[in-house]
């Protein structure tokens, strides 16, 4: 075999381990965001923002970054309809940003909204950044919010985003349900909010693959020499 095949060969072999290690073989988890980052909207008295994170009102438990995504909505799991489990905005508010950090870099494609049955979010846009600040930002989802039941325990309502590698997620509310049984009363609410994610390589893979190359091509013209 001439020394041109063997490179190539050997390319080929470290091109393939390289594609392995970077292909999303494993199913999506459904994960929840490590913080909420900002809350332009504030939160009511005894409803913090922290409770669409928490998972307190699920009737199903999952675990963050571990649980499969679609085999977990796939039990149809409810949300409580207690507020002591909901978040509420301040007032009357029903627009403005909540910023999410999920702790680190992720392939994002869904997003999970257990919307509250009362004052629910009517209408979302979802933004994804890798700056905390949003700076710069890509829209990758914009949709209506499931407007659920009041006094009813309430589903997850799922929506496809774009597909995204980010840190960083952004739900711009745009508006909000009013109260079924009083239209004067509105404020945006919400359940639990969680995404759909898949394991992006941290850096080292690459510098750990390109090394790989390099090597193999040294292993190759040694053996050429000798």
């Amino acid at each position: 075999m001439s020394l041109r095949q063997s490179l190539i060969l050997s390319s080929a072999f470290v091109a393939t381990m390289v594609h392995n290690s970077l292909s999303v073989s494993a199913a999506p988890v459904i994960t929840s965001p490590a913080i909420v980052l900002q809350n332009t909207l504030g939160s009511s008295p005894l409803h913090p923002i922290a409770r669409i994170i928490d998972h307190s009102g699920l009737s199903v438990p999952f675990v963050s970054g571990v649980t499969d995504f679609d085999n977990y909505l796939a039990q149809a799991p409810l949300h409580s309809r207690f507020p002591s489990h909901e978040w509420s905005a301040s007032g009357a508010t029903t627009t403005g940003i909540i910023d999410f950090d999920m702790g680190r870099a992720m392939l994002i494609d869904r997003t999970a909204i257990w919307n509250e049955e009362v004052t629910g979010v009517s209408s979302l846009n979802v933004f994804t950044s890798d700056d905390p600040s949003f700076g710069t930002s890509s829209l990758v989802g914009s949709f209506a919010v499931l407007d659920t039941t009041r006094d009813l325990d309430y589903v997850a309502d799922v929506h496809l985003l774009v597909p995204t590698a980010v840190r960083y997620v952004r739900f711009e509310v745009l508006g909000a349900y009013a109260d079924p049984l009083n239209k004067f009363v509105t404020k945006a609410s919400l359940g639990e909010v969680a995404f759909s994610t898949t394991t992006v390589p941290e850096q080292s893979t690459f510098v750990y693959m390109s090394t790989g190359v390099l090597f193999a091509a040294g292993c190759v013209l040694r053996r050429r020499s000798h």
